[in-house]
């Protein structure tokens, strides 16, 4: 047999989950959301017990009556200009007052006067892009202009990573995000017991369906459960509690994850920069330890630069950046 063939490896990542075998190459990847069918008939005290709440902190029930989708429309706006004015505060993004001073430049001009640059006058223009030569690709799960929708018309208990994303209506779910930030997203609605348990279901789901191994033989296979750099000595004991003793793996592994990362490259000392979808963070390896005061995290990601350049798309003044003639999210 292939060395590495009977251990499985599992990577919770803020909004997926990497996983396959140790002998891959590549990992596969799964939308690390689970969503639970609403009871039909919920009385109010049953409401305000939490399970009918979404993990990312909603204190109503606005997520449930609405649906995922039509939140997170309603919502976006609002979502983008926290977005803004935190980078602001952090000084990672500059206001509009101070990118219009750089952007102009000042120069001086003597005592007591200055000379302010205009705006550059080599503007690029976007006319003389051949179009032409552009092809979208359909994106696989499209058949012409019809969508692959999830069939939900068994009623499923819970729907796991891409059925989640691919439901037409979520009224009738609550989603959960068992990870945030890379580590467990706690709340007074959803405890570590609950995030366990998600947890444990979807990795039966990726082992059984995506993977094509029986629940009776998992326990044959040892895992490879990668963490962060600066861990959760709670949430370590749980991990292994879900590995060994509900999942009942053979054994199991757990490790630094930017150690790993440079013992995968062969590199016993190395810069190691995580750009994931909720957290940033940069540290430096030495003969496979990290260098405490090397170690740099911040809770901004990929997420946020989404958020943050559909803002600039939308914003009413572009000085230059963004013509609206060429660049329409309507379009």
């Amino acid at each position: 047999d292939q060395k590495g063939a009977d251990t499985l490896v599992f990577h919770f990542g803020s909004q997926s989950l990497k996983y396959g075998y140790a002998s891959q190459l590549a990992p596969y990847e799964e939308p690390l959301l689970i969503a639970h069918r609403l009871q039909a008939k919920v009385d109010e005290e049953a409401k305000g017990e939490g399970q009918e709440h979404d993990a990312m902190d909603m204190g109503d029930d606005e997520f449930a009556d609405m649906g995922f989708e039509n939140f997170l429309e309603k919502n976006l706006d609002s979502h983008i200009r926290d977005v803004q004015s935190d980078l602001i505060k952090k000084k990672v993004l500059k206001t509009d007052k101070e990118k219009m001073s750089a952007s102009r430049g000042t120069v001086s001009a003597g005592a007591g006067a200055t000379i302010s640059q205009k705006y550059p006058s080599n503007k690029f223009n976007f006319k003389t892009i051949d179009k032409s030569n552009y092809k979208s690709e359909v994106p696989e799960g499209y058949a012409g202009d019809v969508y692959h929708w999830t069939d939900d018309s068994q009623e499923p208990k819970w729907l796991i990573g891409q059925e989640v994303l691919h439901m037409a209506s979520l009224q009738n779910y609550v989603v959960r995000q068992p990870i945030h930030h890379g580590y467990f997203n706690i709340s007074s609605d959803y405890s570590s017991f609950a995030i366990c348990d998600d947890l444990a279901r979807i990795i039966i789901y990726v082992a059984t369906q995506k993977l094509r191994i029986k629940r009776e033989d998992i326990k044959k296979f040892s895992v490879v459960v990668p963490i962060n750099d600066r861990f959760k000595k709670g949430e370590v004991s749980a991990l292994l509690n879900l590995m060994l003793k509900d999942l009942e793996f053979k054994s199991a592994y757990v490790h630094q994850e930017s150690v790993l990362a440079a013992f995968g490259a062969a590199l016993g000392t190395a810069c190691i920069v995580d750009i994931g979808a909720e957290k940033l963070s940069v540290c430096c390896i030495e003969d496979g330890m990290i260098i405490p005061k090397t170690y740099i995290r911040k809770n901004i990601g990929g997420v946020d630069f989404n958020r943050l350049l559909l803002g600039l798309f939308e914003r009413p003044k572009n000085p230059f950046f963004f013509p609206k003639s060429e660049f329409s999210m309507k379009n």
